[in-house]
């Protein structure tokens, strides 16, 4: 059995009706006499397994059939991740068309509207796939090609694994909300503070473990008895209760460490803790992982965030691998389908453990060490919009852990603690945007805030004005940090004539970001119809935008204006028209509040006007932004 005939039964298989030859031709891209010469192929190969009646063709159920594991790709998503797994992972030179043809069951047109469209999505990391000899190549540096690589699977972490909505989705029959609430109740009541990803990613823990132990998987050989927390306790109780269960030893024990995993505790985990648990074998390879996922994928793992969880759940897998039993993964389809290079690499470790240890993972087990990557990667994304903070405190009387509670209680959505110390030299070398500090230091540190060793005794709003101080700078220098990427010279006009009205201003610098090919004719229509919608003037500045993000690659075209112009019933001084490229659509909103706050600022308009070049605006945002 061919590959066409693989591929017409695999369509049959997926259809809950019979499919007319004339579909079947279109989406085989052949003629409807190769459909029947399909048919009666397969059929001779397996007797009557391929049905005919007068609304098409069915498989018959009676007869077994069995094809080959390899799925075609079915959609522009599958077959362009088909085609970076081949160049950005298996490091492939060249690929013949005509095999790719083949592979993907398409005509050699197709193939290259194919291209055209990742080439869209390559441009604004200058890469690029090109034609020669009926090959196609990857054009671009090793440096580009790794942004793009890493840029996929930060995209795939966004929020793929712990959103509440989708798990009712994939678990109706579960009480989600329940398990939700419950865990804010008691960690509440334990006066525990813990923030929205932790919810997050023990809620999709529990919810694993709830699944598997209503469908009576279990997660392989108990350790000794081990004391568990009271929060611990409390949670295992409530859910046995509403769920009518009862956990076993082990699940007891990994519900003890997925709370203590995710408790926001002023605390530094002892490695040799973790060595007693997991051994010094599995604590150096999990090190060795991580190290390589970082070097291999260009990724920013954080040893000592993923530490811990990756290598209890590597020890459990150790265990249920040597008991011959794996785990049933309810979100494979969907980590598989929605999160490909996520899963590549929990492929990654996969083969490493196979390598180390001479065990199978199955593609459940697999699943599982790609969540553990994406949910590492999701606390970072939601971590990176955050002040990374130090808190200094000698820890008396356990003031450490409450100060650290009541910061954290009242600040979570601005910082982010990475490291608390008793001590001013334990304080880490690397950078980091304030120090919280309990007591006087000897050495002078470029933001410190100075609180007393009381919680009762913190000045709230005092701490939040100087957190905001510095949260406003760290806002401002993506505009250094990207300026050269935003603005170009030729994207800069200097009013020298006599004021023009709003639509002719966008039309102005429309036709700047147009000829150098930003963006293609349709821009400037929707920007009217943004405007439209509702005014983009902001007192001197307006803001003009289009209601896509669909430019060919990010930029923004500015007109400085010292008499003023008239935009509906505001006088602007500046105008910014932005084109956003859909894979920078997180990177337009940082921007966006960028220009606000700057823009706020009351001297900022001023000084812009007195600009007579670009070379004088640049080194005016940067003397703000830097």
């Amino acid at each position: 059995m061919n590959k066409k005939h693989e591929l017409l039964i695999q369509k049959l298989q997926i259809s809950s009706h019979p499919i007319p030859s004339s579909q079947l031709a279109k989406e085989l891209q052949v003629t409807q006499r190769s459909v029947k010469n399909y048919v009666s192929a397969v059929n001779a190969e397996t007797p009557e397994l391929i049905l005919s009646g007068p609304k098409g063709y069915h498989l018959n159920k009676k007869v077994k059939v069995s094809v080959s594991s390899h799925r075609v790709p079915q959609n522009y998503q599958e077959r362009s991740f088909s085609i970076i797994k081949k160049f950005f992972l298996e490091h492939t030179e060249q690929i013949d068309i005509f095999e790719l043809c083949d592979e993907f069951f398409l005509g050699y047109s197709s193939i290259k509207l194919l291209i055209s469209k990742m080439n869209k999505e390559l441009a604004p990391y200058r890469l690029a796939l090109r034609f020669q000899n009926d090959c196609i190549y990857l054009q671009g540096t090793e440096g580009d090609k790794r942004k793009f690589l890493t840029n996929i699977i930060y995209r795939e972490s966004a929020g793929g694994f712990v959103n509440l909505t989708a798990l009712k989705a994939l678990f109706p029959d579960l009480d989600i909300e329940y398990i939700h609430f419950m865990l804010h109740d008691t960690f509440k009541h334990y006066e525990y503070y813990i923030h929205d990803f932790a919810y997050a990613n023990i809620s999709l823990h529990l919810i694993v473990i709830l699944y598997q132990t209503i469908n009576h998987q279990f997660l392989g050989a108990a350790e000794a008895d081990c004391e568990l927390m009271d929060i611990s306790l409390a949670v295992i109780e409530n859910l046995e209760s509403h769920f009518q269960i009862c956990f076993h030893t082990q699940e007891r024990q990994e519900i003890n460490k997925l709370i203590y995993e995710n408790l926001c505790l002023a605390r530094a985990d002892s490695e040799q803790e973790l060595i007693q648990i997991v051994g010094q074998q599995l604590y150096q390879t999990t090190i060795e992982m991580i190290e390589k996922l970082n070097r291999h994928y260009g990724l920013h793992l954080e040893r000592n965030a993923l530490l811990y969880p990756l290598s209890l759940h590597l020890k459990n897998l150790l265990a249920r691998y040597q008991n011959g039993s794996y785990l049933k993964n309810p979100l494979l389809d969907s980590i598989q389908k929605s999160c490909p290079l996520l899963f590549e690499c929990g492929l990654y470790i996969a083969q490493h453990l196979n390598e180390e240890y001479r065990m199978e993972i199955s593609e459940d087990e697999t699943a599982y060490l790609a969540m553990h990557i994406g949910a590492d990667i999701e606390r970072q994304n939601a971590n990176n919009k955050k002040l990374k903070c130090i808190l200094l405190c000698p820890d008396y009387y356990n003031s450490q852990n409450d100060i650290y509670q009541y910061l954290l209680a009242n600040f979570d959505s601005q910082i982010h603690i990475v490291s608390v110390c008793s001590r001013e030299e334990h304080i880490p070398a690397e950078d980091f945007d304030l120090l919280f500090t309990t007591v006087e230091t000897a050495h002078s540190y470029p933001h410190t805030v100075l609180i007393p060793p009381f919680k009762n005794a913190v000045n709230l709003k005092t701490v939040f004005n100087q957190i905001q101080e510095k949260m406003d700078q760290k806002k401002l220098k993506i505009l250094s940090e990207h300026f050269t990427r935003f603005f170009q010279p030729e994207l800069f006009y200097l009013q020298t004539e006599e004021a023009e009205d709003k639509e002719a201003l966008i039309y102005r610098l429309y036709q700047l970001l147009k000829d150098k090919r930003f963006v293609n004719h349709y821009f400037y229509e929707n920007v009217l119809k943004r405007e439209k919608a509702a005014t983009t003037a902001f007192g001197p500045v307006a803001i003009p935008h289009s209601m896509k993000m669909n430019a060919n690659r990010t930029g923004i075209a500015i007109a400085v204006l010292p008499s003023g112009a008239a935009w509906d019933s505001q006088l602007v001084h500046v105008v910014l028209l932005v084109a956003i490229n859909e894979h920078d659509t997180i990177l337009f909103k940082e921007l966006y509040e960028a220009l606000i706050l700057l823009f706020s600022q009351q001297d900022v308009i001023r000084r812009i006007c007195a600009c007579h070049s670009f070379e004088e605006f640049q080194q005016l945002i940067l003397s703000y932004a830097e």
